[in-house]
């Protein structure tokens, strides 16, 4: 990996996880051997927790590596808007508070779901014109990687949102894996024309008649298809 000189500061959400802590921050020592030099991590969370952890870690006792003390720590168990506006010094508040105020590049958090979705809609804000957050994943392909959403954000999605989708998935596309033109497929049960439910049938047309300097739709597709490289952004109900 290169590790040319870059400045990012990358928020890490140490609290928020099934498995503790520690398993956190064991990655974050791992990412700060391969990560480039410029890259630093602020690890938020409870500081009588995390100082202990960290002076197992040698590698992370270093300038670019530092503490926030957060003392509330969001539960998986918690619902989205009271798990966030309940406790606003949350690890996963206050992360996402250092993002929105420009003193992190980007965020981890391995913790409830719901609550950095609310959350990140709530402080962040979406894109102009988009209603939800969604989930974007990245998968290998056969000759190279794409990205598929909303994979669990919005269990109840309308064709709306999944056209808010691809305009995501595009633009995520492009950003990170570098694509000029991604194209967007939409996941169903068959190729033909009239296949999958009415949710299906909407979005389709609605994605027809898109602009197609904002989302270059390439149709309908099937699941044994999309680690074929057919498209970049697969979209899915």
């Amino acid at each position: 990996m290169d590790k040319t000189e870059a400045r990012l500061t990358l928020a890490v959400d140490v609290m928020g996880s099934d498995q503790g802590p520690k398993e956190i921050i064991e990655g974050v020592a791992q990412a700060v051997e391969f990560s480039p030099r410029g890259t630093e991590f602020v690890l938020y969370g409870r500081q009588e927790v995390v100082e202990p952890i960290l002076e197992d870690q040698p590698m992370l006792t270093n300038a670019r590596v530092s503490i926030s003390h957060a003392p509330e720590v969001v539960g998986m168990e918690e619902k989205p808007i009271a798990g966030i506006k309940g406790k606003k010094n949350s690890s996963m508040s206050l992360a996402l508070l250092a993002l929105k105020n420009g003193e992190a590049d980007a965020l981890l958090s391995c913790g409830n779901t719901g609550c950095l979705m609310a959350g990140g809609a709530i402080r962040l804000r979406t894109l102009e014109g988009v209603e939800r957050p969604a989930l974007c994943t990245i998968w290998p392909g056969r000759e190279r990687y794409f990205t598929l959403l909303d994979a669990g954000a919005n269990p109840h999605a309308k064709p709306f949102h999944i056209l808010q989708s691809a305009v995501l998935g595009s633009n995520y596309a492009r950003l990170a894996l570098g694509l000029v033109r991604p194209k967007v497929g939409l996941l169903t049960i068959g190729t033909e024309e009239g296949k999958g439910n009415d949710v299906i049938h909407e979005t389709h047309e609605m994605l027809k008649d898109i602009d197609g300097s904002i989302i270059n739709y390439a149709g309908l597709i099937e699941g044994f298809q999309i680690f074929e490289n057919v498209v970049d952004v697969v979209v899915c109900d």
